[in-house]
């Protein structure tokens, strides 16, 4: 009985040798290293400092310990504590990180155009910057880019075919902001818009997005009006051949509170009468023969103008771009003949327009 007695008083006496331990982490003498990690090495015990800069480890058995203690403010410190009694109290103090002097920053951005082509599509991104300022067709920019191939009858008005990579009619669709051109009515065009109210023309060979899916299974045309959030007025009239002249004009003004109203409009004419000859360009004489000549157009004057007028919000913070705008455009195209140029006409003439909110 007496043995057993005995063997349970040592079995107490050996569980009871554990330990606490507690303290408080600071930089210096006074300021808490909150938030600072300490862990115990050889084990997988760790404390986290508190808001008060205090940690604590409770069941430590009797015997030495390597703390090591870290902070992303202060150096590590490794530390020595020996566990003998019921609760040890062990204060550290860390050194905080020296300044360090900034060498180099590195800031990477994609431009949209090259954001673009690392899509996965077969695109062609077409910028306007230098077009801009030149007396040139939007067509004229498209007509340059590869793979596509537009072939015009005549000269500012005239019909037009898009081909790209040899597909042409309605296997091509046309949009300005992604949404079809057929929406702004016949006399919005191309052929109208010039290059100094676009930011960027998007030719996609093949597949296209999904929020350009109209039935475009050759390939799609997305011109990107200019947009803009900043106060600025613009303006550009170029004179060319065939008393040619193209103006367009482009402001926005946007108040504090976010408040935008921008406008910008276009106006195209050409006499169109240049020379002309070839197989059906002859006058016939009063012996039947055909004469062949060089001869200028006539009736084939073309005028168009259009605006865009724009009011709403934009970069605030309950939306990007918050808008209401009107759309307003006509054109009038004298015709001269019909398909052959045998048989001039005399007062016929195409003419739209197009108005919409």
């Amino acid at each position: 009985m007496r043995t057993i007695l005995l063997l349970f008083l040592f079995t107490i006496s050996a569980w009871s040798q554990t330990g606490n331990l507690t303290g408080k982490v600071t930089f210096g003498t006074d300021e808490l290293a909150y938030g600072s990690s300490i862990i115990i090495k050889g084990t997988q015990k760790y404390a986290i400092v508190n808001d008060f800069g205090r940690y604590d480890f409770k069941g430590l058995k009797y015997g030495e310990y390597i703390l090591e203690t870290s902070s992303m403010e202060g150096q590590t410190r490794t530390t020595k504590i020996t566990i003998n009694k019921p609760n040890t109290e062990l204060n550290i103090s860390l050194d905080r990180n020296g300044p360090k002097d900034l060498q180099e920053v590195v800031i990477k951005k994609s431009s949209i155009r090259k954001e673009i082509m690392e899509k996965g599509f077969a695109v062609n991104v077409i910028e306007t910057q230098e077009a801009a300022k030149r007396n040139l067709q939007t067509n004229d920019l498209l007509d340059r880019s590869g793979g596509v191939r537009i072939r015009q009858n005549g000269g500012l008005g005239s019909a037009v075919t898009y081909n790209i990579n040899g597909m042409s009619g309605n296997a091509i669709r046309i949009f300005i902001d992604g949404i079809p051109i057929q929406t702004y009515g016949a006399s919005f065009s191309l052929n109208s818009i010039p290059p100094a109210l676009i930011e960027r023309i998007e030719v996609y060979k093949g597949v296209v997005p999904a929020n350009l899916a109209d039935d475009s299974l050759g390939g799609a045309i997305n011109v990107i009006l200019k947009k803009g959030s900043k106060n600025m007025i613009a303006a550009s009239v170029s004179y060319g051949s065939f008393n040619t002249i193209q103006s367009n004009f482009s402001t926005t003004y946007r108040d504090k509170s976010g408040f935008t109203v921008k406008a910008n409009g276009f106006q195209n004419y050409s006499d169109n009468d240049y020379e002309v000859w070839g197989r059906f360009v002859y006058n016939i004489a009063p012996n039947g023969r055909y004469e062949y000549i060089r001869a200028k157009r006539f009736e084939s004057m073309y005028r168009s103008y259009g605006g865009r007028l724009e009011a709403g919000f934009t970069d605030v913070k309950w939306a990007d771009n918050f808008s209401i705008s009107y759309n307003g455009s006509e054109d009038y195209n004298q015709i001269q003949h019909g398909q052959y140029m045998t048989k001039p006409y005399k007062g016929r003439f195409s003419e739209s327009a197009r108005k919409c909110f």
